[in-house]
């Protein structure tokens, strides 16, 4: 296998020195024919493998390391699947700056998002614009939906987070992070909020702004906070490389340790069972409640800032600085891929039926993805770790994915 790799990486090579020229003139005439298109498309396929390749070889020997440990490494290589392509729904460009954040109402027929340019935003699912919230003084960073669907709350670089009805008008505004507020969330019941910030701590509020608790315990800026589903149970994701788990009286119940970077975001999945975290180290992971790792997605070629369940537990959409959104199992098998956006992607967030996914990016748009694919791309090799439970070791799957 080693030989084959090594040869296509040859003609990768060969292919690029003698063709480089010619890769500008195809792609720029409207009139190049069917033969040229073909080589074009060759050509952008291995250049492809050539990119993931180098990315693939520097993470795999990252967990080669690991033998040292008694884990167990078995490499399986698969040319025959692809991974589907997830097809642009639609494309909203009415903010003026970075979207920042962007949730469905529970109903699944609305969407809020929060952006740079100050304001929060509400839109049905044509892309018209219902609502324009103004009051925040600085960017917006986070909404979230109340769980009957009647407010939003956003959360600013201002040092607030604002209550709203669908009509834009303030209900409530909380007073009391000292820096700016990265996240912020209902609970299942809708009674309360919690919000995490840079100021170290995460908040706990009723819907008067009153502050319930506050939790203290992270060493660094907290970028994430979310309930468990039961509403006993909330998780917050740091810059100190920490995931932490908290009770509501703000008493630390469990600490998970394994990013090597800041981490992004950190939720709960439907059942409650799992948190799934996302992390400036360009992975993904699953964690039991305990913070034992129960697996490791890599396959975003940069920092990954958010992350979302589906609603039936079963798989997981990743939003990255690479510019792409991709879907998963929890096994950690990629099974779709979303092309389109031109800089980063910052936040994804399911429907309530799990069929559309939206996206918010720095490229100042929101756009819906229909996950009825019927289209298969390449997106090079692929690594997941997970815990063998039978062998106590870890388990490294590496495949390559080739175009149909």
């Amino acid at each position: 296998m080693i030989s084959l790799r090594i040869v296509i990486v040859i003609i990768l090579i060969l292919t690029g020195i003698k063709d480089n020229r010619s890769l500008k003139d195809i792609h720029s005439s409207e009139n190049a024919n069917s033969n040229s298109k073909v080589i074009f498309n060759h050509i952008q396929l291995f250049s492809q493998y050539f990119n993931n390749f180098i990315l693939e070889e520097a993470a795999y020997s990252q967990i080669k390391q690991d033998r040292s440990n008694r884990k167990l490494v078995r490499l399986k290589y698969n040319f025959s699947k692809s991974v589907k392509l997830a097809k642009e729904k639609l494309r909203i460009k009415n903010h003026k700056s970075d979207v920042l954040s962007v949730m469905f109402n529970p109903d699944g027929n609305k969407i809020a998002s929060g952006s740079r340019d100050n304001t929060v935003r509400l839109w049905n699912l044509k892309g018209k614009e219902l609502a324009q919230f103004k009051g925040h003084t600085s960017y917006v960073l986070s909404v979230a939906f109340s769980p009957d669907g009647t407010k939003i709350a956003s959360a600013s670089d201002d040092k607030t987070v604002i209550i709203w009805d669908l009509s834009g008008k303030e209900l409530a505004k909380f007073i009391g992070h000292t820096d700016t507020i990265y996240s912020v969330a209902f609970s299942p019941d809708g009674t309360k909020i919690v919000s995490a910030s840079k100021d170290k701590t995460v908040r706990l509020w009723d819907l008067s702004g009153k502050e319930l608790a506050q939790f203290n315990g992270h060493t660094d800026a907290v970028y994430s906070a979310a309930f468990s589903p039961d509403g006993t149970k909330i998780a917050s994701a740091s810059y100190d490389r920490t995931i932490e788990i908290w009770d509501l009286s703000g008493n630390k119940l469990a600490n998970f340790v394994g990013h090597t970077h800041a981490i992004y975001s950190a939720v709960f999945s439907p059942d409650g069972t799992k948190i799934a975290s996302a992390s400036y180290d360009r992975t993904i992971k699953i964690w039991d409640l305990s913070g034992k790792e129960l697996a490791n997605f890599i396959g975003h070629k940069d920092a990954v800032y958010s992350l979302a369940f589906s609603p039936d537990g079963t798989k997981i959409v990743s939003a990255s600085k690479d510019k792409t959104i991709r879907l998963w199992d929890l096994s950690g098998k990629q099974l779709a891929d979303f092309i389109g956006h031109t800089h980063a992607v910052s936040s994804v967030a399911f429907n309530s039926d799990g069929r559309i996914i939206a996206s918010a990016s720095v490229d100042k748009t929101v756009r819906l993805w229909d996950l009825s694919a019927k289209k298969s791309r390449y997106t090079g090799p692929q690594i997941v770790t997970k815990t063998d439970p039978r062998e106590g070791s870890v388990v490294s799957r590496k495949s390559y994915n080739l175009k149909k």
